[in-house]
Parts: C-alpha cells; structure tokens; sequence
C-alpha cells in the first residue's frame, strides 16, 4: 500500500533594512553580523504546539546548531553565518522534516515549522462516501456530460493509489424547490429535497440496488458492487445525467447538508468513513433559510426583494463595494469589489453555520469539500431589459457560469481539506484526475486519519 506524507509548511517572514548614507571611512566600518532564526513547531493534525523536538541546523563549513522546543513549540537558532542551510526537525512519533533556509547577515527570521505524525500502514480497506451534488437547472446539460465522462478518469487516478477501497457514491440535484412556496413548474415546494436520485437518463443504464453506489476493490482495482455486473463508471454516468428541469434558484450548499442527514438519506453515510462532497454548478449558492425570498409576487424592480431572477441570490446573499460610489444599490451597476457572503437581513443561509455543520460530520482530515464553478471575480453588474444581472464570471464552448462568491469562501473556510476549480473549461477530465488525487492525500492516506 503506497502512503504519501504531507509537506511540511515553511512560513518565513523576513524584514531588512537598508541605508543609502553618504560613504563612510573604511576604518569605521562594522563587519556585518550573522544571522538568526527563531519559531515554533506545531503538529499537523491537530495544530498544537509540539515540546521537546529537535531544531538541527547544518551548512557547509559551518557547525551545526541545535535548539530544543520550549512548551510553547519555541526555539531559537542563533549566529547562523550566511549562507544555505539546512533545517531538520525531528521528535518522537513523527516523521523527520527537512527544510532549506537562505541565512543573510544580520538578518532574523521567524518560521512556523509543521511535524507529521508518523503511522503504520494498514490493511483494513479505506472508507470513503462520496457526494455529487448536480446543478440540474436549465443551463446544465453539456456540464453533466462532461463530469459523466470525467468519471472513468477519476476512479483511474483513485485507484492508482493501490487501496483496498471501499466506496459509496452518491448523487443529489441542487434543486430544493421554493421552499413551501410554488414559483414554476420548475420550482415547486421543497424541489429534490436532498434525497439521492437514482435513474436512468437512457434505456437500459445499469444502476444500483441501493439509491447509492457502493463498490468494494481489492489492491490491484477488482471491484464488487452493488450494481450487475459491476458497472460502476456506467451506472454514476446514468445517475449523473439529471436532466435540467430543476429549479434555477440553485441551493448545493443546502441540498449537501440535506443528503447527508440520516433523516433524509438512512445507511448513506458512514461513521467510520471519511466524506468528500463534489459540487457541479454553474451558479452560487442560493440557499435561502427564509423561503420567502422566491416570494413570486413581488417581481417589480421596486419591490423589496427586486425581479424574481437569480439576481435576488447575489443581492441578498453577497455584499460588496462599488469602487467610486458611496453606497450599491440594486441599480448600481459596474464592477464590485471585496465580495463576501452575507445573510441578506436573515434571508440567506449563513455560510459560518454551514461551516460548523460540516466539521461536525467528520474531524481534521477527514472531509474534503470539492466546488467547480464559476471563479470568485470578477463580479460585475449590468441589466438585462430594466432588469440588474450579474456578467458571468468565466465562459466557455460549454456555456457560461455567475461568480460563486459564496461557494468560494466556503471552499476558502474549509482549506487544506477543499477545492475550487473553474467549470468554464473545455472537459473535466484533468480537474477530475486532480480531486482523486487531492482527496486520496487529504482524507485517504492522510496520517491524520484515525486507523
């Protein structure tokens, strides 16, 4: 079994001064002075500060320099000459780190250093559930194709690590309707609601017995699923093809949380097993905790929640600043800068809870939060008739996607266990091959992960 080990992090923060002074007479001058570093060390999983490691300092004609960490993961390397050198850092229960440093005269610099812990491969086989969470609205077909045929690539990555895996894959639609209210026939009270979605988008799709996937492979990739003929790759590709009769006011954070209540979707998630959640969406996040925010009677421009368009999303769930003006208004239009998330006066779900939700699910390394969409920014308002409306952020042959502003903090809040690719690209292929490898590293092989 091939285990990977997480790079130490190295933060150096280094300030010099300088003097252009008139010239100064060679016998006044001062030989410069050597060198300083001084730090702490911290652990990786859980971040605290680790007493006691050993801080070895080496170059090239140089003694070597021995610091200690104090209670508090400090320590101090002092009268380092300029030059390379090398820091190893060491300790009971982790696994060695090296680390090159360029020293320069009469220079002190801080570093945060990082141990890994060290571990003992094991055989028992890693658990992973897995879940899709689909935009399925009316722009999305061309999207879900693109990941169907992205998926063989996935798994091939996945299972070049040469894991006894046992896997859980499961499906969603970011369609939760309008909450009680019945906007089109698009949105109707409570859409999806978060449950799986298993069905077949073409005759004759093998599909699972359950409402997920679930497939076992031995070390050289062998599968055995709950699906005949263990048709993995092509029973998610029919899954994932939902169609695009969904509701455009797209709620994946919401439905995420939803999927993954045993409540709603029982036997799904595992507790002994790690979670990664891929979003597919080609607009932000729209989960409203006030479902009057579809209200479909107020449609006017002057009215308080504004036209019934995906515009109310950006309003209510966004704030901004507009470069030059005093304040933005609903008809301000132009670029907006310093984007955030925001509940909209209670509207709009608050991304810090949803956090706090998720991390409750599983621990440190064990949670991998994927998003690909439309880039952060820019963001620009324009109109659409008498309308305001957003400018796409990215566009491709596939179409074009909104700036998702607050799938991206979310996906900002949970890193290193998260992240962000753009959907306006010509095939998800690579970007697909990249989130195995990301969530192998990070929720699979990690040594964090309790075993």
């Amino acid at each position: 079994m091939i285990r990977t080990v997480t790079a130490a992090l190295f933060i150096v923060v280094a300030t010099l001064a300088a003097a252009c002074l008139d010239p100064i007479p060679p016998e006044t001058i001062t030989r410069p002075g050597n060198g300083s570093i001084t730090g702490t060390v911290n652990d990786l999983c859980s971040g605290t500060p680790v007493a006691g490691a050993d801080v070895t300092a080496k170059a090239p004609g140089a003694d070597s320099r021995l610091a200690s960490t104090g209670p508090a993961g400090e320590f101090k390397l002092a009268d380092l000459s300029p030059g390379t050198w090398t820091i190893a850092l060491s300790n009971t229960g982790y696994q060695t780190e090296k680390k090159t440093v360029l020293v320069q005269s009469d220079l002190h610099q801080q570093l945060t250093l990082t141990l890994t812990p060290s571990y003992k491969p094991t055989t028992a086989p890693a658990k992973l559930d897995l879940l899709f969470v689909v935009d399925n609205s009316g722009s999305m077909q061309q999207e879900q194709a693109a990941l169907a045929d992205a998926f063989p690539a996935f798994m091939s990555s996945l299972l070049g690590f040469k894991l006894l895996l046992d896997l859980r894959v499961g499906v969603v639609s970011t369609d939760l309707g309008a909450g009680t209210l019945y906007v089109d026939s698009a949105c109707v009270p409570s859409g999806d609601g978060g449950k799986l979605i298993k069905k077949a988008s073409t005759a004759g799709c093998p599909l699972p017995t359950d409402d997920y996937i679930s497939v076992t492979y031995d070390g050289d990739g062998n599968p055995k699923s709950n699906v005949s003929g263990d048709q993995v790759v092509q029973a998610f590709s029919c899954m994932v093809k939902l169609g695009t009769d969904g509701c455009g006011f797209e709620q994946p954070l919401g439905a995420a949380l939803k999927a993954l209540d045993p409540a709603i979707n029982p036997n799904f998630l595992r507790k002994d097993a790690a979670l990664a959640v891929v979003i597919l969406t080609d607009e932000d996040d729209c989960t409203a905790t006030n479902p009057q925010l579809y209200d479909p009677s107020q449609q006017g421009l002057n009215d308080p929640l504004g036209p019934l368009t995906s515009f109310r999303c950006f309003e209510f769930g966004v704030q901004c600043e507009c470069p030059g003006k005093s304040k933005c208004t609903r008809t301000t239009t132009g670029k907006r800068t310093g984007c955030k998330p925001s509940t909209g006066g209670g509207y709009m779900l608050d991304t810090g809870a949803l956090l706090k939700k998720l991390q409750a699910l599983r621990g440190p390394r064990q949670l991998h939060l994927a998003v690909i969409a439309g880039p952060a920014s820019p963001v620009e308002v324009t109109k659409q008739g008498s309308y305001p409306s957003l400018k796409p952020s990215c566009q491709s042959s596939a179409g074009f996607a909104a700036p998702a502003v607050r799938l991206k903090a979310v996906v900002d809040a949970l890193a290193p266990s998260s992240s962000f690719d753009q959907i306006c690209v010509s095939g998800l292929t690579q970007t697909m091959k990249s989130l195995a490898k990301s969530v192998a590293e990070a929720v699979l092989l990690s040594p964090c992960k309790k075993i």
